[in-house]
């Protein structure tokens, strides 16, 4: 493993190396889970601020993006066993981040709104499991479960730093 930065940090917070073939991965699963943070911190409160919605729709609209992204998580998993999971990663988080993107044009329209939430919300359930599933892949069985827990690691680090960075975002 070369010195670099990134790579004496993670062996001084985790005390361990990054399997060469994770780091692509890990990356990934890092950027995913901050962006995937940010927005869902603060979805609730855009749709009653913004979009004038009901705490109530809201709770709904959550519901409803979790029981899609259970559901889209299943089958992603099942789709990335056929198709890849390159390119079902690739997909999943490509449209999560378009239908984040497509957010800035809903005006005051709920419907329109909520509908981009659940889309993306759905998008990222196929991405999680072809990202967990894709460790199999590359790790040998014998260091799997070092390859998760640090998978486990840029995960909880992008959850933990998504919300500060969304706000950092709303302020600017």
């Amino acid at each position: 493993m070369s010195s670099s930065t990134p790579a004496r940090l993670f062996r001084l917070v985790c005390g361990g190396e990054i399997e060469r073939s994770l780091r692509g991965i890990l990356a990934v699963t890092l950027i995913s889970t901050t962006a995937f943070a940010a927005l869902w911190s603060y979805v609730g409160i855009w749709g009653v601020t913004h979009l004038h919605a009901s705490q109530s729709a809201v709770g709904v609209m959550y519901v409803l993006d979790a029981i899609g992204a259970a559901l889209s998580g299943y089958f992603g998993g099942r789709l990335s066993d056929r198709l890849g999971r390159r390119l079902v990663i690739a997909a999943a988080w490509g449209t999560e981040a378009l239908a984040a993107l497509a957010l800035a044009g809903v005006g005051h329209r709920i419907l329109l709104g909520f509908a981009l939430v659940i889309l993306a919300g759905t998008a990222s359930g196929p991405g999680f499991a072809a990202t967990n599933a894709i460790v199999a892949d590359l790790v040998p069985e014998t260091e799997r479960e070092s390859a998760y827990a640090a998978m486990r690691v840029a995960t909880n680090l992008g959850f933990v730093t998504g919300p500060p960075l969304g706000g950092l975002l709303l302020i600017g």
